[in-house]
Protein backbone atom coordinates (compact mmCIF):
# COMPACT_ATOMS: atom_id res chain seq x y z
CA UNK A 1 0.00 0.00 0.00
CA UNK A 2 1.46 3.34 -1.08
CA UNK A 3 1.82 6.23 1.30
CA UNK A 4 2.62 9.28 -0.80
CA UNK A 5 2.74 12.87 0.42
CA UNK A 6 -0.52 13.52 -1.43
CA UNK A 7 -2.27 10.66 0.37
CA UNK A 8 -0.98 11.80 3.76
CA UNK A 9 -2.27 15.34 3.16
CA UNK A 10 -5.66 14.01 2.06
CA UNK A 11 -5.84 11.87 5.21
CA UNK A 12 -4.90 14.84 7.40
CA UNK A 13 -7.60 16.96 5.74
CA UNK A 14 -10.39 14.62 6.85
CA UNK A 15 -10.24 15.65 10.53
CA UNK A 16 -7.88 16.74 13.30
CA UNK A 17 -5.30 14.00 13.82
CA UNK A 18 -3.38 15.22 16.86
CA UNK A 19 -5.86 13.59 19.30
CA UNK A 20 -5.59 16.41 21.81
CA UNK A 21 -1.78 16.60 21.80
CA UNK A 22 0.18 19.72 20.91
CA UNK A 23 2.43 17.90 18.47
CA UNK A 24 3.12 14.47 17.02
CA UNK A 25 6.72 13.68 16.05
CA UNK A 26 7.42 10.67 13.83
CA UNK A 27 10.73 9.34 12.54
CA UNK A 28 11.25 6.19 10.46
CA UNK A 29 13.25 2.99 10.85
CA UNK A 30 16.14 4.37 8.79
CA UNK A 31 16.48 7.40 11.09
CA UNK A 32 16.23 5.24 14.22
CA UNK A 33 19.03 2.98 13.04
CA UNK A 34 21.15 5.96 11.99
CA UNK A 35 20.77 7.41 15.51
CA UNK A 36 21.77 4.06 17.02
CA UNK A 37 24.86 3.98 14.80
CA UNK A 38 25.82 7.51 15.85
CA UNK A 39 25.42 6.58 19.51
CA UNK A 40 27.40 3.36 19.03
CA UNK A 41 30.31 5.28 17.49
CA UNK A 42 30.11 8.00 20.17
CA UNK A 43 30.52 5.40 22.92
CA UNK A 44 34.06 4.70 21.72
CA UNK A 45 35.02 8.36 22.16
CA UNK A 46 33.55 8.63 25.67
CA UNK A 47 34.62 5.23 27.07
CA UNK A 48 30.95 4.30 27.50
CA UNK A 49 31.24 1.12 25.44
CA UNK A 50 30.86 -2.34 26.94
CA UNK A 51 34.08 -4.38 27.21
CA UNK A 52 34.51 -7.58 25.16
CA UNK A 53 32.55 -10.55 26.49
CA UNK A 54 34.49 -13.46 27.97
CA UNK A 55 32.03 -16.00 29.38
CA UNK A 56 31.14 -19.68 29.25
CA UNK A 57 27.51 -20.55 28.45
CA UNK A 58 26.28 -24.00 29.46
CA UNK A 59 23.93 -25.25 26.73
CA UNK A 60 23.27 -28.76 28.12
CA UNK A 61 24.28 -31.27 30.77
CA UNK A 62 27.54 -32.05 28.97
CA UNK A 63 27.98 -29.13 26.54
CA UNK A 64 29.28 -25.57 26.74
CA UNK A 65 30.02 -22.65 24.46
CA UNK A 66 33.04 -20.56 25.40
CA UNK A 67 32.73 -16.94 24.24
CA UNK A 68 36.12 -15.25 23.97
CA UNK A 69 36.56 -11.52 23.32
CA UNK A 70 33.10 -11.14 21.77
CA UNK A 71 32.42 -7.67 20.37
CA UNK A 72 28.87 -6.68 19.46
CA UNK A 73 27.75 -4.34 16.71
CA UNK A 74 25.16 -1.59 17.17
CA UNK A 75 21.48 -2.57 17.55
CA UNK A 76 19.19 -2.51 14.53
CA UNK A 77 15.45 -1.99 14.95
CA UNK A 78 12.50 -3.28 12.94
CA UNK A 79 8.76 -2.84 13.38
CA UNK A 80 7.07 -6.02 12.10
CA UNK A 81 4.52 -6.35 14.93
CA UNK A 82 4.41 -2.80 16.27
CA UNK A 83 0.92 -1.96 14.98
CA UNK A 84 -0.58 -4.91 16.87
CA UNK A 85 0.74 -3.74 20.23
CA UNK A 86 -0.28 -0.75 22.36
CA UNK A 87 3.12 0.58 23.42
CA UNK A 88 6.58 1.29 22.04
CA UNK A 89 7.64 -2.26 21.15
CA UNK A 90 10.19 -3.06 18.46
CA UNK A 91 12.18 -6.05 17.26
CA UNK A 92 15.94 -5.78 17.55
CA UNK A 93 18.94 -7.62 16.13
CA UNK A 94 22.59 -7.20 17.10
CA UNK A 95 25.48 -8.95 15.38
CA UNK A 96 28.59 -10.31 17.07
CA UNK A 97 31.31 -8.92 14.79
CA UNK A 98 34.46 -10.13 16.53
CA UNK A 99 35.81 -12.81 18.83
CA UNK A 100 36.19 -16.58 19.10
CA UNK A 101 33.64 -19.28 19.90
CA UNK A 102 34.79 -22.65 21.24
CA UNK A 103 32.28 -25.53 21.43
CA UNK A 104 33.04 -28.02 24.22
CA UNK A 105 31.39 -31.27 25.31
CA UNK A 106 31.93 -33.96 27.94
CA UNK A 107 30.03 -36.88 26.44
CA UNK A 108 33.00 -39.27 26.64
CA UNK A 109 33.87 -38.52 30.26
CA UNK A 110 36.39 -35.78 29.58
CA UNK A 111 36.06 -32.35 28.04
CA UNK A 112 37.01 -31.92 24.42
CA UNK A 113 36.78 -29.18 21.79
CA UNK A 114 34.29 -29.94 19.03
CA UNK A 115 34.52 -26.72 17.07
CA UNK A 116 36.51 -23.50 16.93
CA UNK A 117 35.04 -20.47 15.15
CA UNK A 118 36.63 -17.11 14.43
CA UNK A 119 33.94 -14.46 14.16
CA UNK A 120 34.03 -11.47 11.83
CA UNK A 121 31.50 -9.13 10.16
CA UNK A 122 30.89 -11.70 7.38
CA UNK A 123 30.66 -14.84 9.53
CA UNK A 124 28.99 -14.28 12.85
CA UNK A 125 26.07 -15.14 15.11
CA UNK A 126 23.58 -12.51 16.16
CA UNK A 127 21.12 -12.16 18.95
CA UNK A 128 17.50 -11.36 18.27
CA UNK A 129 15.10 -9.75 20.71
CA UNK A 130 11.41 -9.60 19.83
CA UNK A 131 8.96 -7.10 21.31
CA UNK A 132 11.54 -5.05 23.19
CA UNK A 133 9.87 -1.98 24.68
CA UNK A 134 11.51 1.39 24.12
CA UNK A 135 11.43 3.55 27.22
CA UNK A 136 11.61 7.16 28.43
CA UNK A 137 14.28 8.47 30.75
CA UNK A 138 11.97 11.28 31.88
CA UNK A 139 8.18 11.04 31.74
CA UNK A 140 7.65 14.73 32.51
CA UNK A 141 10.01 16.99 30.60
CA UNK A 142 9.62 20.11 32.78
CA UNK A 143 12.95 21.85 33.12
CA UNK A 144 14.78 18.68 32.11
CA UNK A 145 15.31 16.82 28.86
CA UNK A 146 13.09 13.84 28.09
CA UNK A 147 14.77 11.11 26.04
CA UNK A 148 13.65 8.04 24.13
CA UNK A 149 16.07 5.21 24.81
CA UNK A 150 16.69 1.55 24.06
CA UNK A 151 17.73 0.03 27.38
CA UNK A 152 18.59 -3.63 26.83
CA UNK A 153 18.89 -4.24 30.56
CA UNK A 154 15.91 -2.22 31.76
CA UNK A 155 12.61 -3.38 33.18
CA UNK A 156 10.93 -2.90 29.80
CA UNK A 157 13.26 -5.47 28.18
CA UNK A 158 12.44 -8.30 30.60
CA UNK A 159 9.34 -9.43 28.74
CA UNK A 160 11.12 -9.63 25.38
CA UNK A 161 11.86 -12.98 23.73
CA UNK A 162 15.63 -13.30 23.18
CA UNK A 163 17.64 -15.75 21.08
CA UNK A 164 21.32 -16.04 20.18
CA UNK A 165 22.02 -17.81 16.88
CA UNK A 166 25.26 -19.45 18.01
CA UNK A 167 24.13 -23.11 18.04
CA UNK A 168 22.21 -25.64 15.95
CA UNK A 169 19.04 -26.12 18.01
CA UNK A 170 16.34 -23.65 19.01
CA UNK A 171 16.69 -24.75 22.63
CA UNK A 172 20.38 -23.82 22.67
CA UNK A 173 19.65 -20.51 20.93
CA UNK A 174 17.12 -19.65 23.65
CA UNK A 175 19.71 -20.48 26.32
CA UNK A 176 22.12 -18.10 24.58
CA UNK A 177 19.39 -15.44 24.48
CA UNK A 178 18.74 -15.86 28.21
CA UNK A 179 22.47 -15.43 28.84
CA UNK A 180 22.54 -12.13 26.93
CA UNK A 181 19.41 -10.88 28.66
CA UNK A 182 21.08 -11.45 32.04
CA UNK A 183 24.37 -9.99 30.78
CA UNK A 184 22.74 -6.68 29.82
CA UNK A 185 20.69 -6.58 33.01
CA UNK A 186 23.92 -6.64 35.05
CA UNK A 187 25.87 -4.30 32.74
CA UNK A 188 26.58 -0.65 33.51
CA UNK A 189 23.44 1.33 32.70
CA UNK A 190 25.14 4.14 30.79
CA UNK A 191 27.05 1.65 28.65
CA UNK A 192 24.05 -0.51 27.79
CA UNK A 193 21.82 2.48 26.95
CA UNK A 194 21.21 3.67 23.38
CA UNK A 195 19.60 7.03 22.65
CA UNK A 196 16.86 7.53 20.06
CA UNK A 197 16.00 11.19 20.44
CA UNK A 198 15.28 13.83 23.04
CA UNK A 199 12.71 16.51 23.79
CA UNK A 200 14.11 19.55 25.55
CA UNK A 201 12.39 22.35 27.47
CA UNK A 202 13.70 25.81 26.50
CA UNK A 203 12.11 28.58 28.54
CA UNK A 204 12.28 31.33 25.91
CA UNK A 205 10.71 29.26 23.11
CA UNK A 206 7.05 29.53 22.12
CA UNK A 207 6.61 25.74 22.14
CA UNK A 208 7.52 24.31 25.55
CA UNK A 209 7.05 20.53 25.86
CA UNK A 210 5.81 19.28 29.22
CA UNK A 211 5.47 15.54 28.68
CA UNK A 212 5.22 12.98 25.93
CA UNK A 213 3.88 9.51 25.21
CA UNK A 214 5.78 6.96 23.14
CA UNK A 215 4.40 4.61 20.49
CA UNK A 216 5.76 2.59 17.57
CA UNK A 217 3.88 1.76 14.38
CA UNK A 218 4.40 -0.53 11.41
CA UNK A 219 4.55 1.34 8.11
CA UNK A 220 1.51 1.13 5.83
CA UNK A 221 1.32 -2.12 3.91
CA UNK A 222 4.39 -3.87 5.37
CA UNK A 223 2.83 -5.82 8.22
CA UNK A 224 3.24 -8.98 6.15
CA UNK A 225 6.60 -10.69 6.87
CA UNK A 226 6.91 -11.47 3.13
CA UNK A 227 6.81 -7.82 2.06
CA UNK A 228 9.96 -6.43 0.44
CA UNK A 229 10.26 -3.73 3.09
CA UNK A 230 9.13 -5.91 5.99
CA UNK A 231 10.16 -4.36 9.29
CA UNK A 232 9.79 -0.76 8.17
CA UNK A 233 7.95 1.50 10.58
CA UNK A 234 8.37 4.53 12.81
CA UNK A 235 8.75 5.80 16.36
CA UNK A 236 6.04 8.31 17.28
CA UNK A 237 6.10 10.82 20.13
CA UNK A 238 2.84 12.46 21.23
CA UNK A 239 3.92 15.71 22.89
CA UNK A 240 1.97 17.74 25.46
CA UNK A 241 2.93 21.40 25.77
CA UNK A 242 3.30 23.44 28.94
CA UNK A 243 -0.09 24.63 30.18
CA UNK A 244 -2.06 21.96 28.28
CA UNK A 245 -3.51 18.57 29.19
CA UNK A 246 -2.36 15.30 27.65
CA UNK A 247 -4.45 13.89 24.83
CA UNK A 248 -5.49 10.36 23.99
CA UNK A 249 -3.86 7.68 21.85
CA UNK A 250 -5.24 7.46 18.30
CA UNK A 251 -6.46 3.93 17.45
CA UNK A 252 -4.07 2.02 15.20
CA UNK A 253 -6.85 1.08 12.76
CA UNK A 254 -7.58 4.77 12.13
CA UNK A 255 -4.01 5.96 11.95
CA UNK A 256 -1.76 6.55 8.98
CA UNK A 257 2.02 6.61 8.92
CA UNK A 258 3.24 10.22 8.86
CA UNK A 259 6.35 9.24 6.89
CA UNK A 260 5.83 9.50 3.14
CA UNK A 261 7.24 6.94 0.73
CA UNK A 262 10.51 7.90 -0.85
CA UNK A 263 9.95 9.73 -4.13
CA UNK A 264 13.06 9.88 -6.26
CA UNK A 265 15.91 11.37 -4.23
CA UNK A 266 13.52 12.86 -1.67
CA UNK A 267 13.15 11.20 1.72
CA UNK A 268 11.98 12.40 5.12
CA UNK A 269 14.07 12.02 8.26
CA UNK A 270 11.28 13.22 10.52
CA UNK A 271 7.71 14.51 10.36
CA UNK A 272 6.32 16.98 12.92
CA UNK A 273 2.55 17.43 13.05
CA UNK A 274 1.51 20.54 15.02
CA UNK A 275 -2.00 21.07 16.33
CA UNK A 276 -3.42 24.15 14.59
CA UNK A 277 -4.82 25.61 17.82
CA UNK A 278 -1.32 25.37 19.30
CA UNK A 279 0.12 27.33 16.37
CA UNK A 280 -2.54 30.03 16.74
CA UNK A 281 -2.21 30.34 20.52
CA UNK A 282 1.53 29.87 21.05
CA UNK A 283 2.98 31.30 17.84
CA UNK A 284 0.68 33.65 15.92
CA UNK A 285 -1.07 35.28 18.89
CA UNK A 286 2.18 35.61 20.83
CA UNK A 287 3.81 37.34 17.86
CA UNK A 288 0.84 39.70 17.52
CA UNK A 289 1.14 40.66 21.19
CA UNK A 290 4.90 41.02 20.84
CA UNK A 291 4.57 43.22 17.75
CA UNK A 292 2.36 45.78 19.53
CA UNK A 293 4.29 47.90 21.98
CA UNK A 294 1.26 49.62 23.55
CA UNK A 295 -2.50 49.69 23.41
CA UNK A 296 -3.26 46.00 22.86
CA UNK A 297 -6.51 45.39 24.74
CA UNK A 298 -7.59 41.87 23.88
CA UNK A 299 -7.30 39.11 21.30
CA UNK A 300 -10.24 36.75 21.05
CA UNK A 301 -9.95 33.23 19.65
CA UNK A 302 -13.02 31.36 18.33
CA UNK A 303 -13.30 27.90 16.75
CA UNK A 304 -15.88 27.04 14.10
CA UNK A 305 -17.58 23.84 15.38
CA UNK A 306 -18.21 22.56 11.84
CA UNK A 307 -15.03 23.32 9.90
CA UNK A 308 -12.62 23.53 12.83
CA UNK A 309 -11.20 26.79 11.48
CA UNK A 310 -9.84 29.18 14.11
CA UNK A 311 -10.49 32.92 13.93
CA UNK A 312 -8.54 35.55 15.87
CA UNK A 313 -10.34 38.86 16.42
CA UNK A 314 -9.16 42.04 18.09
CA UNK A 315 -11.44 44.44 19.91
CA UNK A 316 -11.31 47.99 18.49
CA UNK A 317 -8.44 50.00 19.92
CA UNK A 318 -5.08 51.49 19.17
CA UNK A 319 -1.76 49.70 19.03
CA UNK A 320 1.76 50.49 17.92
CA UNK A 321 3.50 47.94 15.75
CA UNK A 322 7.12 47.61 14.57
CA UNK A 323 7.86 45.78 11.33
CA UNK A 324 11.56 44.98 10.97
CA UNK A 325 13.76 44.39 7.94
CA UNK A 326 11.25 44.94 5.16
CA UNK A 327 13.47 45.20 2.07
CA UNK A 328 16.39 46.21 4.25
CA UNK A 329 14.58 49.03 6.04
CA UNK A 330 13.08 49.48 9.50
CA UNK A 331 9.72 51.25 9.61
CA UNK A 332 7.08 51.94 12.27
CA UNK A 333 3.34 51.85 11.63
CA UNK A 334 0.29 52.75 13.72
CA UNK A 335 -3.13 51.22 13.11
CA UNK A 336 -6.71 51.49 14.31
CA UNK A 337 -7.61 47.84 14.85
CA UNK A 338 -11.00 46.51 13.87
CA UNK A 339 -12.30 43.04 13.28
CA UNK A 340 -11.69 43.51 9.54
CA UNK A 341 -8.20 44.94 9.75
CA UNK A 342 -6.94 42.08 11.93
CA UNK A 343 -6.71 40.01 8.71
CA UNK A 344 -4.13 42.42 7.31
CA UNK A 345 -2.28 42.32 10.60
CA UNK A 346 -2.10 38.52 10.61
CA UNK A 347 -0.63 38.52 7.10
CA UNK A 348 2.03 41.00 8.20
CA UNK A 349 2.83 39.01 11.34
CA UNK A 350 3.14 35.74 9.43
CA UNK A 351 5.66 37.44 7.14
CA UNK A 352 7.83 38.03 10.20
CA UNK A 353 7.88 34.40 11.40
Amino acid sequence: MANSKKEILEWLALKRRTAGWGAVVSYPQSKCNALLLDDYIAKFTTSDYLPPINEVVRTGDTSWESLMDWITDRPRLSFEDSSTRPGGEVNMTMAVVGGIQVSIDNTSGHKRVNALKYLDPLNHPKFIAKNVALSKTVGLVGQHTGEVVLDLGGEEAKAASWQLTFANTEHECKIGGAFFKQYYREADKEKRLYHLGKIAYIDKQYLKPKSFKLRTITANGVASPTANDSGNGAVQLFVCMDGDEEGGTPPSDDWNSLIADKEGADTEDVTVLLDHSLVIKNVIMQNIIKAFRTGMHELKQTVDPVTGFIAVDALPGKGAMSIHQIRGETENYRYMLTGIEITLLLVMILALL
